[in-house]
């Protein structure tokens, strides 16, 4: 569903197609609900739970073995998360998805610099 909603490729990384859209893991989602269950009638425990929710998942994108270019650009996803909305229109650049792996253009050499692989990294950086 994640992949839907920023339109990424399927090779995007589990772990970096819920942090662009601020998606929470399912997994996260169904724990967080479960222990506001099990402390019911705890005043504000749903605030509580969200937190230490976000904590698990802060370090689960913190120790991830894949999407490691967007964990680059939002290491703490908090801010990312808390950002003003609007629509995700870099999705393929902040996944380091490029364009000629997928048919969108025709060399994978930069424009501009001709004899270097243009990746996400060379865009920003160089």
């Amino acid at each position: 569903m994640a992949m839907r909603v920023v339109s990424a490729y399927r090779t995007i990384s589990s772990e970096a197609v819920c942090v662009i859209p601020g998606m929470i893991p399912i997994g996260i989602t169904l724990a967080e609900d479960s222990e506001c269950y099990k402390r019911k009638g705890t005043r504000l425990i749903r605030k509580v739970v969200k937190a230490e929710s976000m904590a698990k998942w802060q370090q689960k994108w913190n120790t991830a073995e894949n999407g490691r270019w967007t964990q680059r650009l939002i290491p703490v996803f908090s801010t990312w998360l808390n950002r003003k909305r609007g629509e995700v229109h870099l999705t393929k650049f902040i996944s380091g998805q490029y364009l000629q792996r997928f048919g969108q253009a025709t060399s994978p050499l930069c424009p501009e610099c001709r004899n270097v692989k243009e990746t996400s990294k060379h865009v920003v950086f160089d």
